[in-house]
């Protein structure tokens, strides 16, 4: 079958962090990846590739995050899990009732949220980040979690574009709050109506695109297309340019 598919899909799983450990543990083998990306022998990347090899490695999802196939014991940065914590206590939640949810101590739990811990183990990030979709359109019924986050101005779960929590580099768009999200949609999509380009328009509300379009998601609210092809073709420009910066 056709191995562009098959090849752009391997590029998708690496620049979300998924190594050839786990296509081998899919059963495909080392080769197979080299010639499908590469080719061999100094000839050019295979056009064709058997279909027993396109749907094994088709069948990978490429995962939320950048830990989802780490193993358990594998430690990465905490960061991001720092933010989905805050962003929860910022959305009414305990600290308490957070720990108790991904079966961690207080300890664990304050170390992570206070910023003071660089790493955390894979499959705690991956309970935070689970428990982090689960609520982030649920609001929690603490004041003193939301007046408390308030003061050290830490950011609700809305305000982070979900391909790049976890980066630490990413600085969020800080949300406007004369304005409610459903205001940003109208505005946005009077602005597409009118004429105004899509990059344009985003830039008048204030709002960068991938946070938004995620905004539309998490509203289950159809997306304007413009927007769709505007955010795919920036999630490409990112991943060549992460390549480009392995490659030197």
């Amino acid at each position: 079958m056709d191995a562009e598919p098959v090849r752009a899909h391997i590029r998708a799983l690496r620049a979300a962090g998924v190594g050839n450990r786990v296509l081998r543990a899919a059963g495909v083998s080392h080769n197979s990846i080299t010639y499908i990306l590469h080719g061999r022998g100094g000839r050019p990347p295979t056009s064709r590739v058997k279909r027993e090899t396109a749907e094994k490695i088709l069948a990978i999802p490429v995962p939320h995050s950048r830990f989802e196939y780490s193993p358990t014991g594998l430690t990465v940065d905490a960061v991001g899990t720092m933010r989905r914590l805050r962003a929860l206590i910022a959305y009414g939640y305990t600290q308490a009732d957070l720990c108790a949810r991904v079966g961690q101590s207080p300890t664990w739990c304050s170390y992570v949220v206070t910023g003071r811990a660089k790493r955390v183990r894979a499959d705690a990030a991956h309970a935070v980040a689970e428990l982090f979709d689960q609520l982030q359109m649920v609001p929690g019924t603490d004041r003193r979690s939301r007046k408390l986050a308030q003061q050290k101005g830490w950011l609700p779960p809305l305000a982070w574009d979900e391909d790049r929590i976890d980066d630490p580099t990413y600085t969020p768009e800080l949300l406007q709050h004369s304005k409610t999200v459903v205001d940003d949609f109208t505005d946005f999509e009077e602005l597409l109506a009118l004429g105004v380009h899509v990059e344009d328009a985003c830039r008048r509300v204030g709002v960068s695109a991938s946070t938004l379009e995620a905004r539309y998601r998490r509203y289950e609210r159809d997306t304007p297309q413009e927007l769709l092809r505007l955010v795919w073709t920036q999630r490409r420009e990112r991943k060549r340019g992460s390549k480009r910066r392995e490659a030197v």
